[in-house]
C-alpha cells in the first residue's frame, strides 16, 4: 500500500528526508501543462552506529500550486501517524537501525498549477552514513508546535558561556577567512579585513570589526539591566564579525526584504553584494543582509526565541513577530523582546539551507565553546514544524 498525501500546496514544496550529515537539493520546475509529475529515487544507506533511526518527512508551502498526489515510498513501509493542519503535513518514521538498508525511496508528486507558467518543486535530501545527534535530540523528536519547541528549549539551555572581553578572540577563530587566518570575513559586507583591526583610535569605522549581536543586545540584553549579564549576552550562535559602520548602520532595526542598495545609500569603500539592502524610511527602518547569509541570519533567530523562553532568572523572554516596527519592554527584571519578522525569516530559511560554514560552526561552537546545538541547522524542518507561513 502507497502512503498519499492529498491537500492544496504552494509555490515551494519541501520535502525533507533527513538521515543525517549534509546532502544535495535537487529542482524540478514546472511548465505550462496543468499535469505534471516528477519523480526522484535514490537509496538509504543506514547509520550503523544507533540502535534507532529517525526518519522525518516533512512537506510544506503555501497556495499557488496545487498537489493533487503525493506519494512516498519507503520498502513496503506504509506511513502512518501522518500530521496535517491544512497547510502542511508530516509523518515521522522510527524504525531500527538496517530496517532500510539500501533500500530504495521513491517520492513521486503530481501537480496542477494555477494560471502560472512555471513553479518550482523542491525536493531536499538531506542524507548520510550517520545519525550524530540522534541522543542529544532524543526528547524532540516526535513532537510539534510549542511542545517541539519547549523540549528543545530544555535540551539547548543552560549552556557554557563566556565574559564578553574573550569574545573578539573567539570570533577570530569563528570568524576566520578560510583561506587566510589572520583575516576575518565580516558579516554582511562579506569581505575580510585583518583581525586585529579593532581599536576605535587606529582604525575608522570602515577599517575595523566589531561583535555584532545579530538579534540586537538592545531587544533582548539592554544594557544597565540584569539581562547584560546573563549567559545570552555573549551567546556565540548570535555573536559575529561586523565591520563598524555596517553595524551601525543596521543598528535594531528589523530584518526584512529591503529595495534600497546599501552600497547606494551609505556609498562604502569597498564592494558589498548586491542584496545587501536597507530602508531607510524613518517611521520604519529595516536591513537585508545579503543572500550569502539570509538563510543562516533566520536561523539565528529561531535559536534565539527558542533558546531564550524566559524560564530562568534575567534571562528575557524573546518572540519573532510580522508586526514591525518592533521595541523591546520590561517587567522588573524580567525582560521581553520583540524581533521581526518572522515570516520573512520563515522564507529565507527554506529557500537558503544550512551552508558548510554554517554546519562547521555549529559543530564547532558545540564541542569547543558552548556545549550546546542549534537544532534549525541539525534539523531544518523543525522551523515548519513550530512556526507557520501564513
Amino acid at each position: 500500500m502507497k502512503p498519499v498525501f492529498k491537500h492544496s500546496f504552494s509555490l515551494i514544496i519541501f520535502i525533507l528526508l533527513i538521515i543525517g550529515g549534509c546532502g544535495d537539493r535537487s529542482v524540478f520546475v514546472f511548465d505550462d501543462e496543468l499535469d505534471d509529475k516528477y519523480s526522484l529515487d535514490f537509496t538509504v544507506v543506514t547509520p550503523l552506529n544507533n540502535s534507532k533511526v529517525v526518519y522525518p518527512v516533512e512537506i510544506m508551502g503555501r497556495k499557488d500550486v496545487r498537489i493533487s498526489e503525493l506519494i512516498i515510498e519507503i520498502g513496503d513501509f506504509v506511513t502512518t501517524n501522518i500530521l496535517g493542519d491544512g497547510e502542511s503535513w508530516s509523518v515521522s518514521i522510527t524504525e531500527d537501525a538496517g530496517a532500510f538498508q539500501d533500500t530504495t525511496i521513491n517520492l513521486t508528486a503530481r501537480a496542477l498549477s494555477r494560471n502560472v507558467a512555471s513553479k518550482e518543486l523542491k525536493f531536499w535530501i538531506i542524507s548520510g552514513v550517520d545519525e550524530p545527534w540522534y541522543n542529544y535530540y532524543s526528547t524532540a523528536f516526535d513532537k510539534k508546535g510549542l511542545e517541539l519547541k519547549m523540549a528543545l528549549h530544555q535540551i539547548i539551555r543552560g549552556h557554557t558561556s563566556f565574559s564578553w572581553s574573550s569574545i573578539a578572540d573567539t570570533l577570530r577563530v569563528l570568524d576566520a577567512d578560510p583561506t587566510n587566518s589572520d583575516l576575518i570575513v565580516c558579516i554582511y559586507s562579506r569581505h575580510s579585513i585583518s583581525n586585529i583591526n579593532r581599536n576605535p583610535a587606529e582604525y575608522g569605522v570602515w577599517d575595523r570589526w566589531e561583535n555584532e549581536h545579530v538579534w540586537p543586545a538592545s531587544k533582548a540584553f539592554p544594557r544597565g539591566t540584569p539581562a547584560e549579564e546573563s549567559t545570552g549576552y555573549t551567546d556565540l550562535y548570535n555573536l559575529y564579525a561586523c565591520i563598524a559602520q555596517v553595524n551601525g548602520h543596521k543598528s535594531n532595526y528589523d530584518v526584512d526584504n529591503c529595495t534600497q542598495s546599501y552600497a547606494d545609500t551609505y556609498n562604502p569603500p569597498f564592494p558589498v553584494p548586491s542584496t545587501l539592502r536597507v530602508r531607510t524610511n524613518p517611521a520604519n527602518r529595516g536591513f537585508e543582509p545579503p543572500d550569502e547569509v539570509k538563510g543562516l541570519v533566520a536561523r539565528i533567530m529561531f535559536y534565539m526565541v527558542t533558546r531564550y523562553m524566559g524560564t530562568e532568572e534575567d534571562e528575557p523572554k524573546l518572540e519573532l513577530t510580522d508586526d514591525i516596527p518592533t521595541l523591546s519592554v520590561s517587567s522588573g527584571y524580567q525582560w521581553w523582546g520583540e524581533f521581526g519578522k518572522l515570516s520573512t525569516f520563515i522564507e529565507w530559511h527554506l529557500e537558503f539551507p544550512p551552508s558548510e560554514y554554517e554546519v562547521w560552526r555549529n559543530n564547532t561552537i558545540y564541542s569547543n565553546y558552548q556545549q550546546n546545538r542549534n537544532p534549525f541547522v541539525d534539523y531544518p524542518h523543525w522551523v515548519t514544524n513550530i512556526w507557520k507561513l501564513e
